[in-house]
C-alpha cells in the first residue's frame, strides 16, 4: 500500500512542474557570453569533427537556504550540419549551419563526515539534492539558467541534442523512472514550452536519461515516455 508520504511526493511531483519554485539567485555568464564562448569554438568546424569530446564548459553557482553550494554546469560541442543542397532550404538567409550537443548537470558541495575540505564531484554527492529538502527550488534555479542559454544560442545554433541524466540513489538503475527521473520529468512536461526552437523530449534507454532533439518528432519511438513535444 502506498504511503501517505510517497502519495504527497507524487503530488508535489506533478505540482512543482509548473515552475512556481522560486529559483536561488546564481552567479555565472550571462546567456549572451555563453552564446559568444561557443562562436568562438566554432572556428572552421566539419561535419567529420567528433561529437564526443566538449569544447567547453559553462559554469554557474548559488547557495540554497540551507547553506549548501549548488554548482549548474552545461558542457557543448559545435559541429557543422551535412551539407544540404541551398535549393532545399526553405530560409537560406535564416539558415542554420551549425547544430550543437549540450550535457546539463548540477551536484551539491557537500561537507563530508571527517575532515574540513568540502568534496566536489564525489559520486554519492553528485546531485544530492532529494535529500536536502530544497530540491524544488534547486531544480527550478536549474531550469531558469539553462533555458534562457538555449534560447539564446539557438539564434546562431540548431539544437541536434540536449542530454539530461538523472543520478540514481542507491538500489536505482540509472533511468527516467527512477526518483530523481520522475522529478525532471514532471519539469520537462511543462517547461519545454519555454524554449522557443521546436524540440522534442524522448528517453534514450542506453544513457539511462532524457534526450531533448531539435524539431518536433512523430511515431511510435521515443522509448518509455513516448514523444513530448513543445507545442503551443
Amino acid at each position: 500500500m502506498e504511503s501517505l508520504y510517497e502519495s504527497y511526493d507524487e503530488f508535489r511531483l506533478f505540482e512543482i512542474g509548473d515552475g512556481s519554485s522560486k529559483p536561488f539567485k546564481v552567479s555565472g555568464p550571462n546567456p549572451k557570453v555563453v552564446l559568444k564562448d561557443m562562436i568562438k569554438a566554432r572556428g572552421d568546424r566539419t561535419s567529420d569533427d567528433g561529437w564526443f569530446d566538449d569544447d567547453e564548459k559553462s559554469v554557474w553557482t548559488f547557495s540554497g537556504d540551507k547553506g549548501t553550494d549548488y554548482t549548474i554546469e552545461i558542457a557543448w560541442n559545435i559541429q557543422k550540419k551535412l551539407g544540404k543542397p541551398m535549393r532545399f532550404i526553405k530560409n537560406p538567409k535564416t539558415y542554420r549551419k551549425y547544430q550543437f550537443r549540450m550535457n546539463i548537470g548540477f551536484y551539491a558541495k557537500v561537507k563530508p563526515s571527517t575532515g574540513t575540505e568540502f568534496d566536489i564531484g564525489d559520486e554519492d554527492d553528485t546531485e544530492r539534492t532529494t535529500n536536502l529538502g530544497e530540491q524544488y527550488r534547486v531544480l527550478a534555479t536549474v531550469v531558469d539558467t539553462a533555458i534562457p542559454v538555449i534560447n539564446e544560442v539557438t539564434k546562431e545554433f540548431s539544437i541536434d541534442t540536449i542530454y539530461i541524466i538523472p543520478k540514481a540513489d542507491k538500489g536505482e538503475d540509472e533511468s527516467v523512472h527512477n526518483k530523481r527521473g520522475k522529478f525532471y520529468l514532471a519539469y520537462l512536461k511543462k517547461q519545454i514550452k519555454k524554449i522557443k526552437d521546436k524540440v522534442t523530449v524522448t528517453a534514450d534507454k542506453y544513457i539511462g536519461g532524457f534526450l531533448i532533439r531539435g524539431g518536433h518528432i512523430s511515431g511510435s519511438g521515443g522509448g518509455d515516455i513516448g514523444y513530448i513535444r513543445n507545442e503551443k
